[in-house]
């Protein structure tokens, strides 16, 4: 058999075995076997249990090492459970001192801290309330702040609806604008513009005056038709007409009949009205064409009504015209010129005839600067 903790064998002395020795030695296998298997056996906790002490198998030396540590153990527990005994001893006496002390104290206290609690319900009571009133408040602003989106959303509509309409309106405006300036400026041109200049264009070409491109003369060298003479004679026939009405004039003795390249002039005396053609045909006779001579006669005694009428409506003393006129004659440097075919030549006639349309010219820029008659 061998010692628990060192591991030498050991003499078992006949005295301590049982009268069946046998089992003795077998424990005393059994627990060196395990100790030795396991190596783990608490010592102390073997010799301190009461039931079987000599179950466990020490040497001297290490039955000698284990009392002495467990009087060192034992002293050191010792030592604790005095100071504990002392401890217990201080906390006594302290908690009796102090414990009559703290009664009205902690009655005090306790006196306080139900008038705080008290007080501290009756707050949270009001705060309850407070927050209940909050809460209604915070309930009826968000229905107020959600009606309020909604108006602002419509409202938004609207505003976004009338800035497009504004926009619209805007465009059309300057489109209006712009179109009653180019209107105005289109209506200042016109003013500026005379239509009886436009309407009949007076111009020379040569030796001859033409109105309207149709030229009223005819030389030896160039033959000029007929056709184109008596349409000159319907356009000055016309022109006049409406130069009568312009000015506000009833020619005396004569009425023009304007019919384009069959126009007339009628001789009024009296009772009795004679109408001369203003238009002629045939070659160039040395007596003339009595007929159309009478009518151009006639043609610048209406003239000559003419500038007398703007003469008294401008107030002159002094011809108006470019060219003073005089009977049958239109004077140029004191050179007269016959409107008659009889007894004149082809270049005087036609002479005449420049002359009478640059009169006409003439009484045309008169007549559209005076007002409305």
């Amino acid at each position: 058999m061998e010692c628990v903790m060192c591991q030498s064998r050991l003499d078992v002395h006949e005295s301590l075995m049982r009268e069946n020795g046998e089992s003795v030695l077998q424990s005393f296998k059994n627990v060196s076997n395990a100790d030795s298997q396991k190596g783990t056996c608490n010592v102390f906790s073997m010799l301190c249990n009461p039931d079987a002490p000599i179950d466990v198998s020490l040497c001297k030396d290490c039955t000698t090492s284990s009392l002495d540590e467990m009087k060192r153990q034992l002293a050191e527990v010792d030592a604790e459970l005095i100071n504990y005994d002392k401890a217990l001893q201080d906390l006594s006496l302290k908690s009796s001192a102090t414990q009559w002390n703290d009664v009205d104290a902690t009655a005090a206290q306790l006196q306080r801290l139900t008038m705080e609690e008290a007080t501290l319900l009756e707050e949270l009571r009001t705060l309850e309330e407070q927050e209940a009133k909050i809460k209604k408040e915070n309930r009826e602003l968000d229905l107020t702040l959600s009606t309020g989106e909604k108006e602002s959303d419509d409202l938004y509509r609207i505003f976004r609806n009338n800035h497009r309409m504004f926009l619209q309106c805007s465009e059309e405006c300057q489109s209006y604008q712009l179109r009653r300036n180019l209107m105005e400026e289109s209506l200042e041109m016109l003013k500026s513009m005379s239509t009886l200049d436009i309407a009949f264009c007076i111009s020379i070409h040569e030796n001859y005056g033409t109105i309207n491109g149709l030229r009223l003369g005819r030389l030896p060298h160039e033959i000029v038709e007929w056709t184109e003479i008596n349409a000159a004679f319907g356009q000055v026939a016309l022109l006049m007409q409406i130069l009568s009405e312009r000015v506000g004039i009833i020619f005396t003795d004569y009425e023009i009949v304007p019919r384009g390249n069959n126009s007339a002039i009628r001789r009024l005396s009296g009772t009795k009205t004679v109408e001369y053609p203003l238009h002629g045909s045939g070659g160039w006779k040395p007596f003339g064409q009595s007929q159309l001579d009478h009518a151009i006669v006639g043609l610048l005694q209406c003239l000559i009504q003419i500038e007398a009428k703007l003469r008294e409506r401008h107030n002159a003393v002094s011809p108006v015209l470019m060219y003073r006129m005089k009977g049958e004659q239109i004077i140029d440097n004191e050179s007269p010129y016959r409107v008659k075919m009889q007894f004149n030549s082809e270049e005087r006639w036609t002479k005449a005839m420049k002359l009478l349309l640059l009169n006409l010219k003439r009484a045309i820029a008169i007549s559209v600067k005076l007002p409305e008659h």
